[in-house]
């Protein structure tokens, strides 16, 4: 659940910097991810977020982690990319 939950709060925070008219310059945005059980996140998901973020915010800098179905690795690099 903590996975899922974490992944939705990317989308939608993902969602709300898209639909920004101006993204703060030099930003750090975390890309955190469940698993790679699917090859929709290494292909298609990552690839698709930091080009659109490369559009929105060129000087941003996009982190992307993968918990590998690690809920309290997800919980980790959740907090550890908060703390930054």
């Amino acid at each position: 659940m903590k996975i899922r939950s974490m992944l939705l709060a990317t989308v939608g925070f993902a969602a709300m910097v898209s639909g920004s008219a101006v993204a703060q310059e030099g930003a750090t945005v975390a890309f955190l991810m469940p698993d790679q059980a699917s090859t929709r996140y290494e292909e298609h998901d990552h690839p698709g977020f930091k080009a659109e973020m490369a559009k929105i915010c060129p000087s941003c800098t996009v982190i992307y982690q993968n918990a590998n179905a690690d809920a309290a690795l997800q919980q980790q690099q959740f907090n550890s990319v908060i703390a930054r």
